[in-house]
């Protein structure tokens, strides 16, 4: 009996010389930082269960690295963004490629995906709007995403910020969730095709392998099947 190869696969099962030939070949394409067999078709359980291969154990998603999950974002971002339970006793060191952060966050706001946690699109779309560090093009296209496919209007935003206390950056966060809201109403019915059929894409070329590194910028449709 022939052995199934399994959906996703990483540098554990073949060097990245071998992994990179596949995706030439056409079989494979990239999913963060593992390679997915072509006839799978890109999920938010696909992407989270290529995170939980890579990831210290018991960490959450958050942030573009959640967004990324959501499929509000095209590529991974270079430095996965996760966080931990403040009250949990979880300390797992920040890498050049795991930015990490301890937070108050509830069972109901993320979601299980049976081998890691991702903050809600909800969640990740506050959180995204009330970091204070940089908040550019990709930030921004993050958020605009996430509103678009989970639905939410200004209201709904509103009320989930108004419900924690002493939360910082409530003002600055609905300034940016507006704005981003203008561009969210620009973007196509979910229902639409947001990319090309997986199928039909051409194979990178060693150029682009290279100069994409673990991302994957084949133009995969994105999709959103999680909860609202």
């Amino acid at each position: 009996m022939t052995e199934r190869i399994p959906s996703l696969l990483t540098t554990a099962d073949f060097s990245e010389a071998e992994l990179s030939a596949l995706v030439l070949d056409g079989t494979l394409y990239r999913v963060g930082d593992c390679f997915c067999v072509i006839d799978q078709l890109p999920s938010p359980a696909l992407r989270a269960e290529s995170l939980a291969l890579v990831l210290p154990h018991r960490l959450i998603a958050e942030r573009l690295t959640a967004a990324w999950v959501w499929g509000a974002l095209l590529d991974a971002p270079a430095s996965h963004q996760v966080c931990v339970d403040i009250r949990s006793r979880v300390r797992p060191p920040g890498t050049r490629r795991l930015i990490v952060r301890e937070v108050v966050i509830s069972e109901e706001e993320t979601e299980d995906f049976g081998g890691i946690r991702v903050t809600t699109p909800l969640r990740t779309t506050l959180d995204l709007a009330r970091s204070p560090g940089e908040f550019g093009d990709i930030e921004s296209s993050a958020v605009a995403g996430l509103l678009h496919l989970g639905g939410f209007d200004m209201v709904t935003c509103a009320e989930a910020l108004e419900t924690r206390r002493n939360l910082p950056n409530k003002k600055i966060a609905m300034e940016r969730l507006t704005a981003c809201g203008r561009l969210a109403a620009l973007m196509p019915s979910v229902d639409e095709p947001l990319g090309a059929d997986p199928l039909a894409v051409d194979p990178l070329s060693p150029a682009e392998i290279i100069a994409t590194s673990s991302h994957d910028r084949r133009h995969i449709p994105r999709q959103y099947d999680g909860p609202r």
